[in-house]
């Protein structure tokens, strides 16, 4: 349960190993950088994806977050983004999870998702949700049961560059 002792500015570093965690990851500290080896050899793995339980990596109304080179599988949502701001997810892989690979929801701002990667995940592969001003550079969305990319309507000025959408039901 590490994330109860972080301060800004504080960096973890996860090696390369698959992880079984029992309970959501919450970053509740801003400036939190969680950076692992890569996303095919540092895997956080919840082994829950109902919706009872809400597994993932998650962080509320935090800013200036980095998270980093690791894997996100199994969980409900795997990595749960709701009124973040001035932060950034780069070369994270969310599969197989319960809902949506990557959740960027209400208030989420200048948030940047690179390099990132959803598949099979049980419903949508990035989910923005009144999200505003975010950037979608060069991630990939693959089989996911619902649709790859979708933003509802009152997510407005976002950009989305390079994405690539493949073997989804719509």
């Amino acid at each position: 349960d590490v994330e109860s002792y972080l301060t800004a500015g504080d960096t973890i570093l996860i090696d390369a190993g698959n992880y079984l965690e029992v309970d959501t990851c919450t970053i509740d500290t801003n400036g939190v950088f969680v950076i692992g080896v890569d996303s095919a050899l540092t895997v956080i793995d919840f082994n829950d994806t109902t919706a009872a339980n809400r597994k993932g990596v998650y962080s509320k109304g935090r800013s200036g977050l980095t998270l980093r080179d690791f894997a996100v599988v199994r969980g409900y949502r795997g990595v749960w983004l709701a009124n973040v701001s001035a932060s950034s997810v780069t070369r994270v892989r969310s599969d197989t999870n319960g809902q949506y690979g990557f959740h960027l929801d209400s208030g989420t701002n200048l948030v940047t998702l690179a390099a990132t990667t959803a598949s099979g995940n049980a419903s949508t592969g990035y989910r923005l949700q009144t999200a505003t001003s975010n950037a979608l550079t060069g991630n990939v969305a693959r089989a996911n049961a619902f649709i790859g990319f979708l933003l509802n309507s009152s997510s407005a000025s976002n950009t989305l560059t390079g994405n690539i959408a493949s073997g989804h039901a719509q």
